[in-house]
């Protein structure tokens, strides 16, 4: 933790502020992972495991999402599909299930697929993720929904450690 008892001047100010301040992102970013990765588990992962092999963090669905830091100051929630196992048309070991279709590679696309109900229609292989339909607005889009207070609560816990509190 950054001990502001000795600055003497507001470039030692800004420079300890900056690595509190960027501490704090980094702690509130792992929570905003884990949470909504939780929140993967709630609705993608809530559905009875079908004729396919689930991955998680292993190249499934999960190991898609992390977080990219953008700036000292920017986070941001990314989806890079070439991280989940690469589907094929070998049927005997079930690896359709990351949107491959006869030779399509959609990991790419996977996290739009999944979150649109029409796509996820179209893309679905075997009846599998069709049942998200049943949650209206997709799991990316249900994820926002109390997702500001959220950050917010975090931020202010996080930065409370450092004896910083919003007024």
């Amino acid at each position: 933790m950054a001990n502001l008892t000795y600055i003497t001047n507001i470039n030692q100010l800004n420079k300890e502020l900056n690595i509190i301040t960027e501490d704090v992102l980094d702690d509130v970013s792992d929570k905003l992972l884990k949470d909504f990765q939780q929140h993967l588990d709630d609705t993608i992962y809530a559905a009875p495991i079908g004729d396919y092999s689930r991955y998680y963090k292993n190249g499934g669905f999960y190991s898609g999402w992390m977080i990219d830091r953008v700036t000292n100051l920017t986070r941001s929630l990314v989806f890079d599909g070439m991280s989940l196992v690469a589907p094929s048309n070998d049927m005997a070991n079930n690896q359709m299930s990351h949107g491959g279709r006869q030779g399509e590679d959609v990991r790419d696309m996977l996290a739009g697929i999944l979150n649109d109900a029409n796509y996820n229609d179209y893309y679905s292989y075997s009846g599998g993720a069709k049942y998200l339909t049943s949650l209206g607005n997709g799991y990316w889009d249900t994820y926002f929904i109390d997702i500001d207070e959220k950050i917010e609560k975090w931020l202010n816990t996080e930065f409370k450690k450092y004896g910083i509190v919003r007024r």
